[in-house]
């Protein structure tokens, strides 16, 4: 996928926020990830490593390092003889939600023998997790046991999407790294996840948003046709300077194409963190010609008012190709890539001050 520059506004704002990144600037759409500030609160995460990925803390000398950033609290630092990792953790409404350990030497110490294959690995760490949440995970290990080959594959059911992706295709996009993703649907759509992923056959990354969200409505009263037309008015009548070569060109009363047209349909939260509404994102395509250029536009828009929540001028060399349930997802990972990012400065910035 091409590098993208998006201009964008809030309804209720006149600046724009410009980004090179496609993910960057659609991490505002998300659910607000609420970070605890309570270090004791963070012992959750040790038992998680204890528990779930069964790390055994006995053989590391544990630091927590905090931070003095109001939205992020700090990592946990295990250091031995034999390896050293790193672990970032988010948490929403008192739930671990996101987890992510970075390994800066050897491999970790575990207090159980792991599988030989990474399916069976898969499906003990869901039968560990199950026991640490209390959650129900006994369909997710029924349809994970029906693969058994290392090559991507995507299941669907009628209230879950099972993906699971291998290598390059895999969210860490390392050799020998699996991601196993399990999404939730309402109606055929998308709104809460599990995602866990592997390297070498050792955990390193969890994000799950299905222990928190409560949808509060389910009413759509703005069909996906009335959002593509509520869009394409929009880029319409948006005006906007974008930098073509060496120029700079005002960009304005836009003729946009018929096809192609990307509209999902999803749930976001409002003044409330905990609780979801629908809403359109749609993405549209103007028929303007520039060298090397491709415009787009796209609006996330309330399903149940027609309110535009955002939109966004698309700048790229190529119009992306996305089936239209990943762009939900998009959103989930842009949001833990900042908080991977952060967190990974932080540490180095930390090493390089003990130096």
């Amino acid at each position: 996928m091409k590098k993208f520059l998006y201009r964008c506004k809030k309804a209720s704002l006149s600046k724009y926020i410009a980004t090179i990144f496609v993910v960057l600037p659609l991490t505002i759409f998300l659910i607000p990830i609420a970070l605890s500030l309570d270090v004791p609160e963070s012992e959750k995460v040790l038992d998680f490593l204890e528990e779930v990925v069964m790390i055994d803390l006995t053989r590391y000398d544990v630091t927590f390092v905090p931070s003095d950033s109001h939205i992020h609290p700090g990592y946990f630092k295990f250091e031995s003889s034999s390896s050293n990792f790193s672990v970032n953790y988010a948490f929403q409404d008192n739930e671990l939600v996101y987890v992510e350990l970075e390994m800066h030497e050897g491999t970790p110490a575990y207090s159980e023998q792991f599988p030989n294959s990474i399916f069976e690995t898969a499906d003990l760490f869901l039968q560990k997790y199950q026991s640490f949440t209390g959650e129900n995970l006994q369909q997710k290990r029924d349809v994970l046991a029906t693969i058994t080959e290392l090559e991507d594959t995507s299941i669907t059911q009628e209230d879950m999407i099972f993906n699971f992706q291998y290598g390059n295709s895999s969210k860490l996009h390392t050799t020998n790294s699996t991601t196993f993703e399990w999404i939730n649907l309402i109606d055929g759509t998308p709104f809460t996840s599990i995602s866990v992923s592997f390297q070498d056959g050792h955990f390193v990354h969890l994000y799950d948003s299905q222990r928190v969200p409560k949808i509060v409505s389910m009413e759509v009263t703005v069909s996906k046709e009335e959002a593509i037309a509520i869009t394409k008015e929009a880029a319409e009548n948006w005006s906007d300077f974008i930098t073509v070569g060496e120029e700079t060109v005002l960009v304005s009363n836009l003729t946009i194409l018929d096809e192609p047209v990307y509209a999902s349909l999803g749930f976001r939260s409002k003044e409330d963190i905990s609780t979801l509404y629908p809403w359109w994102h749609v993405y549209v395509y103007a028929d303007e010609e520039y060298p090397d250029i491709a415009l787009g536009f796209m609006a996330s828009i309330w399903a149940d008012t027609g309110e535009i929540i955002q939109s966004c001028l698309v700048v790229g060399s190529t119009i992306p190709e996305f089936q239209s349930w990943t762009l939900l997802l998009i959103t989930v990972i842009a949001l833990v890539a900042v908080i991977v990012l952060f967190r990974r400065r932080l540490y180095k910035q930390n090493q390089r001050g003990k130096k």
